[in-house]
């Protein structure tokens, strides 16, 4: 393993330590150096992962917002029939642009972090704008 690897791998599990010592939710916490060593995937693999730490890349197809309720960003098609998606909490939408849909809608985008769900549903939660990249 090249020293390289060998110090990105040091800095993303100091950086857990960190979050776990500091009382943090370890699964939940996003660190922005993180996503420079995370394995990717595409939208339509991420439920062959779920457990695991990533990216996940793929086209925003819908954003369903509601006042006082959870948002979300559904990948490869839209709601209910996404293959993905990125559940923005009520509590943490002001970390997110005030224009979800002109951010993020029809636009391919990379999301770090925790993989979730079950079945065949994958989905990440979003805690802070730098989780999600836009794509070129």
């Amino acid at each position: 393993m090249g020293a390289f690897r060998v110090f990105a791998v040091l800095l993303v599990v100091l950086s857990v330590a960190l979050t776990i010592a500091c009382g943090f939710d370890s699964e939940s916490a996003f660190d922005e150096s993180e996503a420079e060593v995370l394995p990717s995937y595409e939208d339509t693999e991420a439920v062959n992962h779920i457990g695991e730490r990533a990216t996940v890349c793929g086209d925003v197809h819908g954003i369903t917002q509601r006042p006082g309720q959870d948002t979300y960003l559904s990948f490869g098609k839209t709601y209910p029939n996404q293959v993905f998606a990125v559940i923005i909490a009520d509590d943490d939408r002001s970390s997110f642009p005030a224009d979800l849909q002109n951010a993020y809608g029809d636009r391919k985008v990379c999301v770090s972090g925790l993989i979730e769900g079950k079945g065949r549903s994958a989905e990440m939660t979003g805690r802070v704008s730098a989780q999600i990249v836009l794509q070129p």
